[in-house]
């Protein structure tokens, strides 16, 4: 794509966005978690899906970076932890409770100090509790160090709700092991999984991010699960949480729901 449609496209987005969220263009798609011990869904990780009238369906790295870059994925990932809320609200009326609902957020967010007080006013407002919430975060080599971003990840720490890093590589091992941050869990990038366990590499680097992770006690998750050999492999070396499309893709809450009614009562 050429410099200048990547300009228009992003114009175009950010032109646009304040209008997708106002029209539903913007909607949350839930994916499930799975217990390896009993095959039954645990946890759900939402996602954003922007339904374009010009542009087709766009995944988040379509438009999330574009957000990032022009100072407003706050405003979506406020607008998704509203729709996040909202179905959390409902599960119970249909039968269904999931442990813990992640979401992705921005650590550019918490440049903002009263990103969190934004957080808490939405939740508290909502009546879900704190614990059934876990903000995942990816690694950003700039921000590692930011004291205003740790305080404020301190802060929801604090009063209770889950931090987890999400797509775990080892870029992340500097965000992982700076003093200024303290996750919950972390979930491993699909690209370590899809070489096991064929790949003796691939196999140890697993083992041993799944051994460090215990002995920080830390939950962790695979994600891009795709077949059985590794949900037994990743199973037998203590991985207790998959995620992928060996269970399901991501898809509309409301499916999300029948299919956890499901597969939990069989």
């Amino acid at each position: 794509m050429s410099q200048g449609l990547v300009e228009s496209r992003e114009e175009y987005l950010l032109a646009n966005f304040e209008r997708a969220i106002d029209n539903g263009w913007i909607e949350i798609y839930s994916q499930p978690v799975i217990r390896a011990s009993n095959g039954r869904v645990c946890e759900e990780e939402l996602f954003a899906r922007w339904d374009d009238p010009v542009l087709g369906v766009l995944n988040p790295d379509e438009f999330i970076p574009v957000l990032e870059k022009n100072g407003v994925v706050g405003r979506l990932d406020l607008y998704i932890l509203e729709k996040t809320l909202a179905n959390i609200q409902q599960q119970s009326s249909v039968g269904v409770n999931f442990a813990i609902t992640s979401i992705n957020i921005s650590l550019v967010d918490f440049q903002n100090k009263n990103f969190v007080k934004e957080i808490e006013n939405r939740v508290l407002a909502s009546g879900v509790s704190r614990k059934q919430i876990a903000f995942e975060l990816s690694e950003n080599t700039a921000l590692v160090e930011n004291h205003k971003i740790a305080v404020q990840l301190a802060k929801l720490k604090k009063l209770g709700y889950r931090l987890e890093i999400d797509d775990f590589g080892y870029n992340c091992i500097p965000l992982m092991l700076s003093p200024l941050f303290h996750f919950d869990a972390l979930k491993l990038n699909m690209e370590l999984i899809r070489y096991i366990p064929t790949s003796q590499k691939a196999v140890a680097i697993v083992d041993g991010l799944i051994k460090m992770s215990r002995k920080l006690g830390m939950d962790i998750i695979a994600k891009g699960v795709e077949n059985q050999d590794q949900v037994d492999f990743l199973y037998g070396i203590g991985c207790a949480k998959l995620q992928g499309f060996y269970y399901s893709r991501p898809v509309a809450v409301t499916d999300l729901y029948n299919f956890a009614k499901k597969i939990n009562s069989s």
